[in-house]
């Protein structure tokens, strides 16, 4: 008997185990599923600042619609319309802006507005800088805002369904 219980522990034999197919990692089979979209997108740090910006603003803003007369407001007005509106804008372009990459193409999203590219107009990605382009089939290039560098490859393979190792389209 145990100390301060009324109930013996007795001691058991180990008990055999019922194997089963996915016991030993040997059995198991890992699928790595290829990801269909990927999506990028400006840090949020840029809307966080653009709307903290605003609400320190407000004080002034609200100081010149409410408390201000005469020639002051008339001068003042624009300027604290612009001081509320413009990181406003900011806010939603960061949000708003960056690219929609799929196994059809590329969707370059701005503030206003998209442009998809389709993958077999794609000839290419410079990363040359700290912004990456695209190179279409007609040699222009198109900022991806939002994709890193280090991220180049990741929109390659996901393209690369349309493409052989020889780089040839083999899509029916």
């Amino acid at each position: 008997m145990h100390r301060g219980c009324d109930i013996e522990i007795a001691p058991t034999e180990p008990t055999a185990f019922i194997s089963h197919p996915y016991d030993s990692i040997d059995s198991m089979t890992v699928v790595k599923k290829k990801p269909t979209r990927l999506q990028f997108r400006r840090s949020g740090a840029v809307a966080l600042a653009a709307i903290l910006v605003t609400v320190i603003v407000m004080p002034f803003a609200g100081a010149v619609f409410l408390e201000l007369e005469g020639l002051s407001k008339v001068v003042l007005a624009p300027v604290a319309l612009a001081a509320l509106i413009v990181p406003l804008l900011i806010a939603a372009w960061s949000l708003r802006s960056g690219v929609d990459v799929t196994a059809d193409g590329i969707t370059v999203r701005a503030l206003v507005g998209r442009r998809v590219i389709p993958w077999t107009q794609v000839d290419g990605f410079d990363a040359s800088d700290r912004v990456v382009h695209l190179v279409t089939t007609h040699g222009t290039h198109l900022a991806l805002p939002g994709v890193p560098p280090s991220d180049v490859q990741r929109l390659i393979d996901l393209g690369s369904p349309h493409k052989d190792d020889a780089g040839d389209d083999v899509t029916n």
